[in-house]
């Protein structure tokens, strides 16, 4: 059974409340806005570094703040350069297949421009990564 709008909302929502406060003023690639509504905004971003953990086993609803703290921990200091990286902005989550019972999906943080060699994390789960152009949907 696939996943419905309102689910899949409900999912990206309980998800926003773990990383509320860290919105305002931190750093975001450049975008363009391609449409804009009341309710989101479809942007066009550039290639990226990401900062990406990979969960397994877990619906998107069992996603804790244990699980955001490892990502939290790799931009605190615990990654092989043992270097601390500002937070930044949009934080995405991806669910891959979209099925209700979908148990593999994973959360990215956006990476800073000025860190051109990020530290390789320490966490098996967290991987580095460079993503091309692509259009991301934001609320």
């Amino acid at each position: 059974m696939l996943l419905t709008d309102i689910s899949v909302v409900k999912i990206k929502m309980a998800f926003i409340k773990f990383v509320k406060g860290a919105i305002v003023g931190n750093e975001q690639p450049k975008f363009d806005v391609i449409t804009k509504t009341d309710d989101y905004e479809l942007r066009s971003y550039p290639e990226c570094q990401w900062v990406t953990l990979s969960i397994h086993d877990k619906t998107p609803d069992e996603f804790s703040r244990e699980d955001f703290r490892r990502l939290l921990d790799y931009i605190n200091g615990k990654n092989e350069g043992g270097i601390s990286i500002d937070m930044t902005v949009p934080v995405l989550f991806h669910v891959s297949p979209v099925e209700e019972k979908a148990k593999d999906y994973s959360v990215s943080f956006f990476l800073p421009a000025k860190l051109e060699n990020p530290p390789n994390p320490l966490d098996s789960d967290l991987a580095l990564s460079e993503t091309g152009a692509r259009e991301i949907y934001v609320r």
